[in-house]
């Protein structure tokens, strides 16, 4: 596992004032018409905002391809000391795949299985949402590791 202070994983009701201002940058996950929360919008912090349900399989509302990519794109310009808060509604599917993804790009040496136990450590509820992952997988290249690795973690966790 590796170490990262400052990286926060929350539900939309933990997105407070303070949460926000703790934060140097933020990734706000919502369902398709949801407004990023007023406490982000009014930080003036770089956040990205990204749109889908919680969906695992092929749905016009899922997560998407573009949406993967908009989020490495996001994650390159993310240096590793920046303090991240990662919201989505229930602070365990989306964000938790969200930041699987960043801290893919953020750390290309890692294996992917220590990446999924450090989400874990973060917020032990984490269930990364696999298509969000699958998504990342092709577009980093990873040949279906991430996946695998995904489908590891969904294992070791099945019962915890």
């Amino acid at each position: 596992m590796i170490v990262v202070r400052g990286h926060r994983i929350c539900a939309l009701y933990d997105v407070t004032s303070e949460a926000v201002a703790a934060a140097d940058t933020i990734v706000s996950i919502g369902d398709p018409a949801d407004p990023v929360p007023r406490e982000i919008a009014s930080s003036g912090k770089r956040c990205l905002s990204l749109r889908f349900f919680d969906y695992d399989y092929e749905d016009a509302e899922a997560p998407q391809l573009r949406d993967a990519r908009e989020l490495i794109a996001f994650a390159s310009q993310i240096t590793p000391a920046e303090k991240l808060l990662v919201h989505c509604h229930a602070g365990i599917s989306r964000s938790t795949a969200a930041l699987a993804v960043i801290l893919a790009v953020q750390h290309p040496e890692l294996a992917y299985d220590v990446i999924f136990e450090t989400v874990y450590a973060i917020r032990p509820e984490a269930w990364p949402n696999k298509r969000i992952i699958a998504h990342a997988d092709r577009l980093l290249r990873a040949e279906g590791q991430f996946s695998m690795a995904l489908q590891r973690f969904y294992l070791r966790h099945l019962d915890s």
